[in-house]
């Protein structure tokens, strides 16, 4: 995960040799380079609304490393919950089958946007593949999991729901944001969509906010470009340079971070004051060696 992380930036002219390209603040591709769009609706190139510069930074080939080498991601404003790309692919009716612990702020976009809107949404232990076949209906389309999840560690069998998933027809669409691209690559383990809020480790500075989906399929991808580009759901050049900022680092702070996470876990398991402790890297988590199986780290 070295590799690729701390280069020079994607597209500036060689000339400038910065470590961090230049902001492209610009509504017009006009001021910047003329061949930077090549992406054509119709017969009239797309506006930098859709691929700006420093946006197209984020997606380029040499920052793939951190978007698990699949296919060119999409950057999208605010925290990834309200990325509109994934739940565009749905309609009323369809139903999701989805991790039972969830982020907070995940469980009120399905219960209180999305459920108003005509999507169900079913919640069961992904980390038990036969609850996850009982569980499958006629109107089920995709799993959405998280692992490990947002308070509790409970820890999803990832190849296992993907192997599921293809056998029924649905997506695997898989929250990384807790693990980062540097300790748990889904697509890479079966995984379709991958939804990373990028304001935690990926911007890692806290001066910005956004979310990001990577498709591991290229077809898949230019279906999630279009509800994108008819949503307008883009991030500003600013964000893009503050995530191109952070990307550098990421793998320097994921270690420092897991290190740091370890001493501390330990220390209050061990205190005679804390009943638990969940942390899947202390001896006798829920599952630990099947997370230590599909990460590279707890």
């Amino acid at each position: 995960m070295d590799n690729g992380l701390a280069r020079r930036a994607p597209w500036p002219p060689r000339r400038a040799w910065a470590q961090t390209g230049p902001m492209a603040q610009s509504a017009r591709r006009s001021t910047c380079q003329p061949s930077i769009i090549t992406r054509r609706s119709g017969s009239i190139s797309d506006s930098t609304t859709l691929v700006p510069p420093t946006r197209r930074a984020t997606r380029s080939s040499k920052s793939s490393p951190i978007w698990s080498r699949a296919n060119a991601p999409l950057p999208s404003p605010r925290g990834w919950q309200p990325c509109p790309q994934p739940w565009g692919l749905f309609g009323p009716g369809d139903r999701i089958l989805c991790s039972d612990d969830l982020y907070g702020g995940t469980y009120r976009l399905f219960e209180q946007v999305l459920r108003p809107l005509g999507l169900a949404f079913d919640y069961i232990d992904m980390g038990d593949c036969s609850r996850i076949e009982a569980a499958i209906r006629a109107e089920t389309k995709a799993l959405f999991i998280e692992t490990p999840t947002n308070p509790l560690m409970k820890i999803a069998d990832l190849r296992g729901a993907a192997k599921v998933a293809k056998r029924h027809g649905l997506l695997t669409l898989v929250d990384n944001t807790f693990m980062s691209p540097v300790l748990q690559r889904p697509i890479a383990l079966g995984a379709d969509l991958v939804i990373q809020s990028t304001t935690k480790f990926l911007g890692g500075h806290n001066d910005m906010i956004g979310g990001a989906v990577i498709a591991a399929d290229a077809k898949l991808g230019e279906r999630l470009l279009f509800i994108q580009k008819a949503v307008g759901a883009v991030p500003g050049a600013l964000d893009c340079w503050l995530l191109l900022r952070g990307i550098k680092t990421l793998h320097l702070r994921v270690a420092r971070a897991q290190q740091t996470a370890g001493l501390l876990a330990q220390f209050l398991h061990e205190h005679p004051l804390v009943s638990r402790v969940f942390y899947p890297g202390l001896e006798g988590h829920p599952r630990r060696e099947l997370h230590m199986a599909q990460a590279d780290g707890p």
